[in-house]
């Protein structure tokens, strides 16, 4: 059971052309017409460098609705894209020793130590 509430919008991570545009009746779809315009939304995929400029000219023109779609670890300071590599693998090989740690300590408990560890990205 959850202790917080869930919203009731979901977004598709690289929407298939079969959910664009589509309505459901259990949730909101952020590519519902009603909330999505491609003339509205903005994203910093692939850590597009375009989007800065084109979100600042929106907001200048005072745009009465932006849909944006950001990635927070293109945004930490780290500017090197060998180091966002090496900091985005490290944190993947630590979520897999935690969930190995956590469910499968029998097996792998005298393989993988646990270990706390803060990342950048």
């Amino acid at each position: 059971m959850l202790s917080t509430p869930v919203d009731e919008v979901v977004s598709f991570h690289r929407p298939s052309a079969a959910v664009l545009g589509k309505s459901y009746g259990s949730f909101i779809n952020a590519y519902d017409p009603r909330l999505f315009s491609p003339d509205a939304y903005l994203s910093d995929s692939r850590r597009s460098l375009a989007f800065l400029p084109t979100l600042a000219e929106w907001l200048s023109a005072g745009r009465p609705r932006i849909q944006l779609l950001l990635h927070p670890e293109w945004w930490t300071g780290i500017n090197n894209d060998l180091a966002i590599w090496t900091e985005l693998r490290a944190r993947r090989q630590y979520e897999l020793e935690q969930y190995l740690t956590i469910n499968c300590r029998k097996v792998f408990g005298h393989v993988v130590a646990a270990k706390s560890r803060d990342f950048r990205v």
